[in-house]
């Protein structure tokens, strides 16, 4: 028998995210979803909507009380795929790294202090019209910046 798992996820409600928790959810030992989000969403089946500030300085500590009462009863994996649709894609340099350091780092360091190994950056693709990728096609992705504590086990976006 496989080991039953949970995974919170920051971005679920958008492009990437929206692929990842369905991806999730048809995955049988993925006991629980819980997203991290800015606005309750509409309920779903094993999906727990954790409405949180993203932009509060106690972001990170609210995320890692959150990933310790789950880790209390199975282990999780945590998933951040907020800003990385083709909704940022008309932000500016800057906007992005504010809130790949901000936001995407507070919600890593969370589940880093509460202990969680496993941490997955997602990401996406524009449609490449030689290799006939679709437009929510799903890469693995280097983060621009890698976490102290977490392992990269993932490679660069490829287009």
């Amino acid at each position: 028998m496989k080991q039953s798992f949970a995974a919170i996820i920051l971005g679920g409600t958008g492009q990437v995210g929206g692929a990842a928790v369905a991806e999730l959810l048809a995955t049988s030992e993925c006991r629980e979803v819980i997203m991290v989000t800015r606005k309750p969403v509409a309920p779903q089946s094993r999906v727990r909507d954790v409405v949180l500030d993203t932009g509060a300085a106690d972001f990170a500590e609210h995320t890692a009380a959150l990933a310790r009462g789950v880790l209390s009863q199975v282990p999780v994996s945590g998933v951040s795929c907020v800003g990385v649709g083709t909704g940022s894609m008309r932000w500016s340099e800057e906007e992005l790294q504010r809130l790949e350091l901000g936001v995407v780092g507070a919600f890593a360091r969370g589940c880093h202090d509460a202990g969680i190994a496993q941490f997955c950056l997602l990401s996406a693709a524009p449609r490449d019209q030689g290799a006939g990728r679709a437009p929510d096609t799903l890469l693995p992705c280097r983060p621009r910046r890698e976490e102290k504590g977490f392992r990269r086990d993932l490679v660069s976006c490829q287009r």
